[in-house]
């Protein structure tokens, strides 16, 4: 009889090796964030012009393409899924 293998000791330096790369890009996503707190003049098409701290344009403009590509993963996910199950 094969006694199964135990994976808790991998899969626990694998939570350690995420906590720490974690720990590391919080760290440097303060440091970027800290050296960039100066305020920058924003104008859209209509309205006047107005400031904001630059790490908040960055990060708006950040947020704004991950949700924009997670929406076309999903939409091309659905689609996937659809034809999959018009050919059944």
């Amino acid at each position: 009889m094969k006694v199964a293998q135990r994976k808790a000791p991998q899969q626990d330096k694998d939570g350690r090796s995420r906590a720490f790369l974690s720990l590391l890009l919080a760290i440097l996503l303060l440091i970027f964030a800290s050296q960039n707190m100066h305020s920058v003049q924003v104008r859209l098409i209509v309205g006047p012009p107005f400031e904001l701290p630059l790490i908040l344009i960055i990060s708006g403009a950040f947020i704004a393409g991950f949700l924009l590509s997670s929406v076309h993963h999903l939409a091309r996910k659905v689609m996937r899924i659809r034809r999959r199950d018009e050919k059944l």
